[in-house]
């Protein structure tokens, strides 16, 4: 994916349009029209496509015998073991099932396939999924006299997830309903007396309660605000957290010292897509972002797969339910819209038309999106508005076919100016999510190489307008903090001490940082001379002085007149050799630290380094890169993690 806002992929359709507008002379002509106006023109052109090949009828196709036939192959597998062939079988014959979504209970078969599913994800240790398909499979007509079984497997599946109370009361409906088995009597017995037995745990504390399901933290340290003042800040609101400040446009101040590896600031996309085919990524549910494990189908007939029901009836009650016939091979290849575009016709579809015509484009989108879109405040040049308009109309042809938008001229009036202000707010707030990956080293004390891949695109105006305020502006200014990724939340985490007063300055990383070999990072980074910027001895004094490395000054007196102390250069000289031999041994022993621990060292050190001497300088510079690293790998190894509980 290009790097910066772009609308249309090389070489498409709508590219050729764009291009052909631009070079036909009739651009002074456009300039007079407005947004409306604009758009009917290129719409009366005949040069838009027609997005003919897009049909409301179910794509996925569904045949009870099939579905059948596939369940029967995934018992098979089953028993012999192969759990993770049996899920596929599973999964593919629940995608085939004709299921009567309007009428539950009435989907036996489907049902039975869905508690099938269950075993293989209890097997596999995925319990929240086996939890997920054990619920779907009781709402979806799951045979009483079997429900012993799922009851008791979600037990277990609970005990696993540490929610205590819920597994209790699991297993004991499994022991009520083996009364409503077909077992004989005797084997009811057994099973009961093993029901029992596994609820024994219940009996060992006198009171139990549930853990809290939570994912790790975007943090790198261990305490909260409140017990450490220089830890990092857990959930902070852009522009209006006790750490930062807003000084002015382009000034974001921190309002209190900030130490290594604090995370800043934290934000979920308010709306997001995904790229296909992203290599390392399992597939992910469009809507939560979470591996698929145990997909459940599209109840529109669509070829769109779900993590689980919750997440499908949230989709189904906002963007798929119009979204659902769009295939976005589709939409690219036919179409030539880019990742940019998607998501500016997602966010349209996520608002019920009817709300867009009752409540006005403003007062309908803006709780979906926490603020009122903008206007076009922005001046934008021939190119952009032709670009705009363009987009606009495939966009509006595309709404007419899927049946969005089929009331008077008035209300696709207003739908043309939703359009437009969806545009500019993908514009001015996407960003890429992108992934991590992290290689073996061949070397077992180098750092293991790293690559970052892009596998969708989010809307994060939190992040944008922190940016604004925020960006590196000269290009002698360095940042101090940085942007990465994990479970989809996007951080900007800081590898540099910043202290009370100071700007946060970051910088704006929306191209895909390169992949730069380990180590090598070191050398591609710009050499400072040979000078050493020494700090006056006073603490409470600003002054500096540049000198050469092989100095031979001994004592230097401070020339500001209130100061006029003595800094010992020759002692300053001497504790640089100490903390380049101090470094030195901290290398070879980082691969066998824990991140948290490595950056707890680097910061040590840095305290030291900043004592007597001011940036740029190489092994300052070198410290701070090992910070980066290490809470690049401290989010990988807590994705990893939770990547397990899911493959």
């Amino acid at each position: 994916m290009r790097s910066k806002p772009y609308f249309f992929e090389e070489n498409s359709p709508t590219q050729s349009v764009l291009l052909t507008t631009l070079s036909s002379g009739n651009l002074k002509k456009l300039e007079e029209f407005n947004n409306s106006e604009l758009v009917d023109f290129f719409l009366s052109q005949g040069t838009i496509p027609d997005c003919s090949e897009i049909s409301l009828q179910p794509t996925l196709k569904q045949d009870l015998s099939v579905a059948k036939s596939l369940k029967d192959e995934g018992n098979r597998l089953f028993k012999e073991g192969r759990h993770l062939e049996a899920r596929e079988k599973y999964t593919a014959s629940i995608c085939a099932y004709p299921v009567d979504w309007s009428n539950p209970s009435s989907n036996t078969e489907f049902a039975i396939t869905l508690a099938n599913r269950s075993a293989t994800m209890d097997a596999a240790g995925s319990y929240e999924a086996c939890v997920n398909d054990i619920d779907m499979a009781l709402k979806y007509g799951y045979p009483k006299n079997l429900q012993y079984k799922v009851f008791k497997r979600k037990g277990h599946a609970l005990l696993r997830l540490k929610q205590y109370i819920q597994s209790r009361s699991a297993y004991a409906k499994s022991l009520d309903m083996i009364g409503k088995s077909d077992l004989p009597s005797k084997a009811r017995d057994e099973l009961r007396a093993r029901t029992k037995k596994n609820m024994g745990i219940f009996t060992v504390a006198k009171s139990i309660q549930d853990n809290p399901i939570a994912l790790p933290l975007p943090l790198i340290l261990d305490q909260p605000p409140s017990e450490n003042k220089n830890a990092g800040v857990y959930d902070l609101d852009v522009l209006s957290t006790p750490c930062l400040q807003q000084i002015d446009e382009h000034r974001t101040n921190v309002t209190r010292d900030i130490s290594l590896g604090s995370c800043l600031f934290k934000e979920s996309p308010r709306l997001a897509i995904l790229l296909s085919g992203v290599p390392g990524l399992p597939q992910l549910c469009p809507h939560t972002l979470k591996p698929l494990v145990a997909p459940i189908p599209c109840s529109f007939g669509g070829k769109t797969l779900f993590a689980n029901e919750k997440a499908r009836e949230e989709a189904n009650a906002s963007y798929n339910r119009y979204e659902w016939p769009l295939d976005p091979d589709y939409l690219r290849q036919s179409l030539g819209l880019s990742p940019y575009a998607r998501l500016a016709l997602r966010m349209v579809l996520s608002v019920d038309p009817k709300d867009l015509v009752s409540r006005g484009w403003e007062e309908a989108m803006a709780p979906k999106f926490g603020m009122v879109l903008e206007s076009d405040a922005t001046v934008l040049s021939a190119k952009q508005r032709c670009e705009r308009g363009i987009l606009t109309a495939v966009l509006l042809k595309i709404l007419r076919n899927i049946k969005y938008s089929e009331g008077p001229q008035e209300s696709e009036t207003n739908l043309v100016s939703c359009l437009w202000r969806c545009i500019h707010y993908v514009d001015s707030f996407a960003f890429p999510l992108r992934h991590t990956k992290m290689e073996k080293a061949s070397d077992p004390k180098a750092p293991n190489p790293m690559t970052f891949k892009t596998y969708g695109l989010g809307l994060f105006p939190g992040y944008r307008k922190l940016l604004k305020s925020a960006q590196k502006l000269k290009p002698e200014d360095d940042s101090n903090a940085f942007v990465t990724f994990t479970l989809n939340r996007l951080l900007v985490i800081t590898y540099r001490i910043i202290n009370e007063g100071e700007a946060l300055v970051l910088v704006n990383d929306e191209e895909e940082p390169n992949e730069v070999p380990p180590g090598e990072e070191m050398k591609t980074r710009k050499e400072p001379n040979d000078m050493i910027v020494f700090k006056c001895s006073n603490p409470a004094c600003s002054a500096t002085f540049p000198l050469k490395e092989n100095t031979k000054e001994k004592v230097i007196r401070c020339p500001v007149g209130k100061c006029q102390k003595d800094t010992n250069i020759w002692l300053k000289l001497t504790k640089i050799q100490e903390l380049k031999q101090k470094w030195r041994a901290l290398q070879g022993s980082l691969s066998t630290m824990k991140p948290c621990d490595q950056i707890k060292a680097i910061e040590d050190l840095l305290k030291e380094w900043q004592l007597i001497v001011a940036r740029p300088y190489q092994d300052i510079d070198d410290l701070e890169l090992h910070v980066k690293r290490a809470v690049q790998t401290e989010r990988w190894h807590a994705e990893q993690n939770w990547l397990k509980e899911y493959l």
